[in-house]
């Protein structure tokens, strides 16, 4: 009767008023999501301890993105949370490279090649004897 009327009403508002607020919700994570240099940055801004992979992935996007200093620097924040990811100093070394800055290069090559990275000890020998340089950009 009246009250199963009245409480399917009142579920009907419920279901509703949720479909409304999860929508609003997906609106709001849909400016996170809406690419990688955002999603790295909302992580970064929200977890309460540094994550070395957060800054190695929002390096990526940022050195994709033709921004090189603030990916080095990222890079160097990753490496100062993860020393021992080989991946973090071959990537800062590319990009080191880029910006003319051998030497640092050959050193981010030298602590790759130590970690076990072997792209990363033929890097380090052809930079330090002034060899031509490699192609490539950083990979995930």
């Amino acid at each position: 009767g009246r009250r199963t009327r009245a409480a399917r009403g009142a579920l009907v508002a419920a279901a509703a008023a949720a479909g409304l607020a999860f929508s609003a919700a997906t609106v709001a994570q849909q400016a996170v999501w809406k690419d990688s240099l955002s999603l790295w940055d909302a992580v970064i801004e929200r977890e309460p301890l540094p994550l070395a992979f957060a800054y190695h992935n929002r390096a990526v996007a940022l050195a994709r993105g033709g921004r090189i200093g603030e990916a080095i620097a990222d890079y160097g924040r990753a490496n100062a949370i993860d020393p021992g990811d080989a991946r973090v100093l071959v990537n800062r070394g590319l990009l080191l490279v880029q910006t003319g800055r051998i030497g640092d290069a050959v050193a981010d090559f030298r602590a790759a090649c130590d970690l076990g990275n072997d792209f990363a000890c033929r890097a380090a020998e052809v930079y330090r004897a002034g060899g031509a340089p490699f192609p490539g950009r950083p990979r995930d």
